[in-house]
């Protein structure tokens, strides 16, 4: 951080955050389901799919990759019931290798340089799902200095 950014800012700033974005640092973003609407997997599937096009489309250049955003929860069984209080773990592992894990279980191991910045970009991002999360990860991102 500190060689990209220089002096620590006063507060975490979009190029701090797009540092972590563009980088190769293995990373993991913890889901814990809490909407019990979204326990249908293939409900889940398709609303997570939908939500990482969006993404994808504005890394892209524009550019709508449906295939690629279905990848994330991979072949996910529709006989796996997800519900309340299940986790949903996504690894960003070093080489832009996305690793999604459903209470446990491996769903979806994707070589995807696209879809890893996708994913950190979805939670990181200006307009990230959790701003409460983008913001403590930001002070974090600023205790590196």
């Amino acid at each position: 951080m500190k060689s990209k950014i220089g002096t620590a800012p006063p507060a975490p700033t979009k190029e701090m955050y797009d540092v972590v974005i563009e980088s190769d640092v293995p990373m993991m973003i913890r889901i814990s389901m809490t909407f019990s609407n979204l326990s249908n997997t293939p409900l889940l599937k398709s609303s997570f799919a939908d939500d990482i096009a969006g993404t994808i489309k504005k890394l892209n250049g524009g550019k709508r990759n449906d295939e690629l955003s279905k990848m994330v929860m991979g072949p996910l069984s529709d006989n796996v019931k997800v519900k309340v209080g299940s986790l949903i773990e996504i690894y960003r592992l070093s080489g832009y290798v996305l690793q999604t894990k459903v209470m446990g279980e491996l769903v979806s191991k994707v070589d995807s340089e696209l879809l890893c910045k996708t994913m950190i970009y979805f939670y990181l991002g200006h307009d990230g799902l959790d701003k409460e999360a983008r913001e403590k990860f930001g002070m974090f991102l600023l205790s590196l200095f």
